[in-house]
């Protein structure tokens, strides 16, 4: 006879499963918030649909009116063909939980569960957020306006990382993760034969210049220590060997902690794009595009958050920096109290070491229950002080 534990870890990795199994991309969740919706019915909670998109929120009462406080996980996927070859291998081409969201939604179900199942023992609420569009940027400020963190007074979240082992937990105070923008860039040049290049403008050889010279940004112009990151991720011009473009676009994020670097790498893009198109002859369009905020996580939640992991896990990680990827959870912790934490899910024996957003990732699912609890003994703390 399996004991409770050992039968939720086995009902969790059957849910993830069919999570990877069949994802869906930022604001097409639809089929994923009806799995969520069907599994929280059934454990009698009060559930409310198609929040801020297919968003899913869940209240867990306790035996008596009291605080509530909110666990959220993301729930969409990415654009990214996946290679493994498993049989949960994703069946939507072109599609993939890369990110581990599949895993985040699967760890919340796991503590809806146990929740649910001692609602006698607490007093107050937990609510359950089932938030969709992360990777747009897009969905927890949807849920903020369809009002899901009223009456809340704090959150908590995390995000599973296949840099640190299965199980250990990492946590940073203050800004833990980056501000996320996206640049777009168009040059424009003056098109023509490529025997004659000099009676045009080749928006090509422009742009290279450009892109050269913004990697003097992080280089050069801002103090290292300000934790800053440019990156260019796509270039689209042209459309044959031998004739020249009138336009190339440039596509890329910056990511950085504090407003007054953001404000200042903002500038100098713009700047560096002025002086070599106006040197070369070519013009230009540019678009900076700002995504989520610093996450900066609150003192005493994040004291509380590492307690607990040191109480359930025997073990906690300080981080010494932030990670420079961006978390849309930074929009709660504007609003409410609250911590986003790391758990970690790399195991080599298992093959679990690609990074996330990578064609082969994929997570340990022995994770899978030790989140579900941790999840739960936070609410669980929360609410009993």
């Amino acid at each position: 006879m399996l004991d409770e534990r050992t039968e939720l870890a086995e009902e969790l990795l059957i849910i993830r499963r069919d999570f990877h199994k069949y994802p869906e991309v930022s604001f097409q969740e639809q089929r994923t918030a009806e799995k969520i919706i069907s599994y929280l019915k059934s454990l009698n909670l009060e559930v409310q649909a198609e929040v801020g998109g297919h968003g899913v929120v869940a209240l867990c009462q306790g035996r008596e009116p009291g605080k509530v406080l909110a666990l959220r996980a993301d729930m969409d996927a990415l654009c990214l063909e996946e290679k493994n070859k498993c049989e949960y291998a994703s069946q939507k081409s072109g599609v993939m939980h890369a990110c581990g969201h599949d895993g985040h939604m699967t760890m919340l179900l796991g503590a809806a569960k146990i929740l649910s199942k001692k609602r006698n023992e607490f007093s107050g609420g937990v609510k359950l957020i089932f938030q969709p569009a992360e990777e747009r940027v897009e969905g927890a400020k949807a849920m903020i306006q369809a009002g899901i963190l009223d009456n809340v007074e704090a959150i908590f979240g995390l995000h599973l990382l296949p840099d640190l082992p299965t199980g250990q937990v990492a946590l940073k105070c203050g800004a833990a993760m980056a501000a996320s923008d996206l640049i777009e860039i168009v040059i424009k040049g003056q098109g023509g034969h490529a025997a004659v290049p000099q009676q045009g403008v080749n928006a090509i050889v422009v742009a290279a210049q450009v892109i050269n010279a913004l990697q003097t940004i992080a280089a050069q112009q801002i103090d290292p220590l300000e934790g800053m990151v440019l990156s260019l991720g796509k270039i689209q011009g042209g459309c044959r060997y031998n004739i020249i473009p009138n336009e190339v676009r440039i596509l890329g994020t910056v990511r950085t902690l504090n407003e007054s670097i953001r404000n200042e790498v903002e500038e100098r893009i713009e700047r560096i794009i002025q002086g070599v198109t106006s040197s070369m002859g070519a013009g230009y369009t540019f678009r900076y595009e700002r995504g989520c905020p610093v996450l900066v996580n609150h003192p005493e939640t994040t004291k509380m958050v590492a307690k607990v992991c040191q109480e359930t896990l025997g073990q906690v990680i300080w981080a010494e920096k932030p990670l420079l990827l961006g978390e849309d959870f930074a929009y709660y912790l504007e609003k409410i109290a609250g911590t986003y934490f790391w758990l970690g899910t790399r195991n080599e024996a298992k093959g679990c070491i690609y990074p996330l957003h990578h064609p082969f990732f994929d997570l340990d699912e022995d994770v899978l229950i030790t989140g579900a609890e941790l999840l739960t003994n936070l609410a669980l703390e929360y609410l009993a002080n």
